[in-house]
């Protein structure tokens, strides 16, 4: 195994958080080289999956998210048992039989 340097930068990790403007428009253009020397060009590569997604799903839902964005995600709470109205000694009640079993 390689002796990797586990030393913290500023509290976090080498390669924490995202990646620097440059470091991302160079993989674009890594992408877009690539497309246009398999496709042709990337309009031709949008008809390709266009074309494969009458067929599959997985390139439907690929092109939609190209077009349309991802769609928004929501998450729904369903704890509906949360009581704020607990007084001192409920709270101290529930905090020693919490006590108790850890």
């Amino acid at each position: 195994m390689e002796n990797v340097d586990k030393r913290k930068f500023n509290g976090r990790n080498k390669n924490a958080g995202r990646k620097s403007k440059a470091e991302e428009l160079k993989v674009r253009k890594l992408g877009i080289d690539a497309i246009t020397e398999i496709y042709g060009s990337v309009e031709k590569y949008y008809q390709h999956i266009a074309k494969e997604s009458k067929d599959s799903f997985p390139h439907l839902k690929l092109l939609q998210e190209y077009v349309f964005g991802k769609p928004k995600e929501t998450v729904e709470n369903i704890n509906h048992t949360i009581d704020n109205t607990l007084s001192k000694d409920e709270i101290k009640a529930l905090k020693s039989e919490i006590l108790n079993d850890y």
